[in-house]
């Protein structure tokens, strides 16, 4: 904050308000850390207990953001706010994880993560929110955790409803449920907990089991298109290696390569007739119900329920058929392989 007469302070729940001379005032979002600061502060790594933050969703702006010359505030950090101190520099690797209260992992982060790449977007650059990673330097740290699991693995796009310089990325995994959780961070083999509550918006009105159902049935979804994904690079591999021995072989070997490839093809990729039964169009089915499941805190609709239980119904009986098509058709090629002295395919 600039140098100026500071005329008033008031603490409201966990921020801390400094009013200004000249009609200014300034906000420090959650002072819980500053709270519990006692004897051992600065003797020792510390992880302080959140404060609690509430599933908001914050950007409610559905246009472009703000023109630079019109006066506007910043909202508070749309997130858990995590607050940890290390004494010293870690050499090594600081993990924090986020566990739910039955131990289930829910998001894990590293200070050996890296930057994702942002790809070539139609949208300034000015508008991307900078990227996180854990701290490995001494002194106090701040780090914001989405209340979402961990994104899948897919270039990022950006929503026309941007905030200048604090655009997210879209995202592509669940909200995790408002409930207790736990927190771990490790820094040189030392781990530190702490209790984390999330709370949903007090201005939603839907119940906590129409909540649950909307997250299981968006769960389905996110699982789904992260096995599509392990599926789908299988499904690469196997082509580069029958691309791989096509070169060497000849005769009936040949033709069982070209045929098992037509299958792996055809169980993987779009076809022209549009029927659902194939794992890029299930893929992208879950991905539209996702995305429509997850735009609003509302129970899922019964027409969103029915496409859940189809997509299950289809990528179960696709999982059956690239289970048979790995276990049988691709073992009978690999004796013929082995038997020519070749090496023999492999997922």
């Amino acid at each position: 904050m600039p140098a100026t007469s500071v005329r008033d302070l008031i603490i409201k729940d966990n921020d801390l308000i400094v009013a200004t001379h000249g009609r200014g005032f300034w906000i420090l979002d959650d002072i819980s850390s500053l709270r519990q600061i006692d004897d051992r502060a600065g003797s020792q790594n510390m992880l302080f207990k959140p404060g609690l933050p509430y599933r908001v969703r914050w950007d409610a702006n559905t246009d472009t953001p703000f023109p630079p010359d019109e006066p506007a505030g910043q909202n508070p950090p749309d997130g858990a706010i995590i607050d940890y101190y290390l004494k010293e520099k870690t050499p090594g690797e600081v993990t924090l994880d986020i566990f739910d209260t039955q131990g289930n992992l829910v998001r894990h982060y590293s200070s050996n993560d890296t930057l994702y790449k942002i790809p070539d977007v139609d949208i300034p650059l000015y508008w991307i929110r900078p990227q996180q990673i854990l701290s490995t330097n001494a002194g106090s740290h701040r780090f914001l955790w989405d209340m979402h699991y961990t994104p899948l693995n897919l270039p990022a796009t950006y929503p026309m409803s941007a905030i200048y310089k604090n655009t997210a990325p879209s995202p592509t995994s669940p909200w995790v449920m408002p409930g207790n959780y736990i927190l771990k961070l490790t820094a040189n083999g030392v781990t530190l907990s702490q209790p984390l509550t999330i709370k949903m918006d007090p201005r939603v009105e839907t119940s906590k089991e129409e909540l649950q159902e909307q997250h299981d049935l968006s769960m389905i979804c996110y699982e789904g298109r992260k096995e599509i994904t392990k599926i789908s690079n299988e499904t690469v591999s196997l082509h580069q290696q029958i691309l791989n021995l096509q070169i060497s072989v000849n005769g009936e070997l040949a033709d069982s390569l070209i045929q098992l490839d037509r299958k792996i093809t055809n169980i993987g990729n779009a076809n022209s007739e549009g029927r659902i039964e194939n794992f890029n169009e299930v893929y992208d089915a879950f991905a539209s119900l996702f995305n429509s499941l997850q735009e609003s805190d509302m129970a899922p609709t019964p027409q969103s329920v029915n496409a859940g239980t189809r997509n299950q119904e289809l990528m179960k009986k696709l999982e059956e058929k690239w289970i048979k098509l790995k276990t049988v058709e691709v073992e009978n090629l690999n004796k013929k392989l082995k038997k020519d002295g070749l090496r023999p395919l492999e997922i």
